[in-house]
């Protein structure tokens, strides 16, 4: 009485469901468990479902489920400079974690750092944009002059 199982999906284009077959974009059509191999913008609007038989019971499906993406994050920001105190207004997007690599040794893990900056010069500002799913990298130059 083995349980077979069959991934289906929606693309909306008036086809209805399909049956999905193992390729570069799927694997594990055939199991309780689908992997999307290759995450296309065009696979956002698309709908899955699985069909569950066995001999044993009347065949299941389940609920339509949507595909639900992430946007990759993006990571940038601008500065207000006071003397050797930087602001750092962060306008990354789409993240949850950020670092800030300061160029003089010193780094923050804060969303809007402030820093001091020990003497004149130009500093390379790294901030690093992360999520659940990708990093995004932005980098500045800044000028610090003496007072």
């Amino acid at each position: 009485a083995a349980v077979q199982y069959q991934w289906q999906v929606d693309k909306g284009d008036g086809a209805g469901f399909q049956n999905i077959t193992d390729n570069n974009i799927y694997s594990n059509t055939l199991t309780s468990e689908l992997i999307i191999n290759d995450l296309q913008e065009q696979l956002i609007p698309y709908i899955f479902r699985v069909i569950i038989t066995g001999s044993c019971f009347t065949p299941l499906q389940s609920e339509p489920i949507p595909l639900s993406v992430r946007p990759s994050p993006t990571a940038e920001f601008d500065v207000i400079i006071d003397n050797n105190i930087v602001n750092f207004n962060n306008s990354s997007l789409n993240a949850d974690e950020y670092f800030w690599n300061f160029g003089d040794g010193q780094n923050s893990d804060l969303e809007n750092p402030m820093h001091t900056f020990a003497q004149a010069g130009d500093y390379t500002i790294t901030l690093t944009a992360i999520n659940n799913c990708d990093s995004a990298t932005f980098t500045k130059t800044i000028t610090l002059n003496a007072r």
